[in-house]
């Protein structure tokens, strides 16, 4: 299903071969620190892909322009992930039939594309609400970004697995094979060149990303060594203290065993400990709309 011209603007559809006990879309943002050689075609992602179809959830997979690519890092990563979400969401029908009960959402990120989940979710819930849609446009990164964050689908629940939440931070410790993923996607070295600075703020989850309404996860493996856990944990310690009915608390779950595949891999017990955190979550939803209807009535 493309969403755009380019080659990587696509998604997958997964379908389940039966209902789940809930209806669930899971939308998947793949990592690799944004490099165009990891791709959503990995042995990974389509694991998780098949293991949540598996369970009776429709899953849809986003493919995105990456560093190597023409408009790939910030911010063409981050807007190709915000015009997947507006794209899905104008063709709900065709990804969760028409037919199916009402259901929940949830846009799972890992890695890279943890960062780039919690980031999409959140300034597509921040662009929705009618505060923010009054703000002045000056305040977004550019006007694209703002107007595909207002037509972007706006999940339940965020998932970010092992996500890459303080770009500085990542920077400094010089993450990834290469040890300069940071830098490429932000097209320069955040420590010495403010338009790198300028937009490190603008893309890294714990500078941008104050939780509007939208709860997230946040999971980390305690023997993550690609994104350590305190670099994946450190958006929950910078907001985690927003706690109210409109913005509720960020949620963690630290995996002690897991590393930083394990806890994203679709046949391991790390990642059925992250789909049963992310149920409970939804159950929570649930039971929080059904006392607000009741409060209507």
């Amino acid at each position: 299903m493309a969403y755009g011209p380019h080659p990587e603007q696509y998604i997958n559809v997964y379908r389940p071969a039966a209902a789940g006990a809930r209806p669930v879309l899971a939308i998947l943002v793949h990592g690799g620190f944004w490099k165009a050689k990891y791709s959503v075609d990995n042995a990974l992602t389509r694991e998780v892909a098949r293991a949540l179809a598996g369970i009776g959830w429709h899953v849809a997979d986003i493919e995105y322009r990456r560093v190597g690519h023409t408009g790939g890092g910030w911010p063409g990563s981050n807007a190709d992930v915000l015009a997947a979400l507006g794209h899905i969401r104008a063709q709900l029908t065709g990804i969760v039939p028409a037919h199916t009960r009402a259901f929940r959402t949830v846009i799972f990120g890992h890695s890279a594309g943890g960062q780039l989940a919690i980031w999409a979710a959140h300034h597509a819930a921040r662009a929705r609400s009618e505060a923010a849609a009054m703000a002045a446009i000056a305040e977004w990164p550019s006007s694209e970004l703002h107007d595909l964050a207002r037509c972007a689908l706006v999940p339940d629940l965020v998932v970010a697995v092992a996500p890459v939440s303080d770009l500085l931070g990542a920077a400094r410790a010089a993450l990834s094979d290469e040890g300069d993923a940071v830098q490429r996607y932000l097209g320069g070295d955040p420590a010495v060149d403010g338009a790198s600075e300028l937009a490190a703020s603008h893309a890294s989850p714990v500078a941008a990303c104050v939780p509007c309404a939208l709860p997230t996860l946040v999971v980390a493996g305690g023997h993550d060594v690609d994104v350590p856990a305190e670099i994946a944990l450190s958006y929950a310690r910078a907001h985690g203290h927003y706690s109210s009915p409109a913005t509720p608390a960020v949620a963690t779950l630290l995996i002690d065993s897991a590393d930083h595949y394990s806890v994203f891999d679709g046949r391991s017990a790390p990642f059925l400990e992250v789909v049963e955190q992310a149920n409970g979550l939804l159950r929570g939803l649930d039971e929080q709309g059904r006392r607000e209807s009741g409060a209507e009535l």
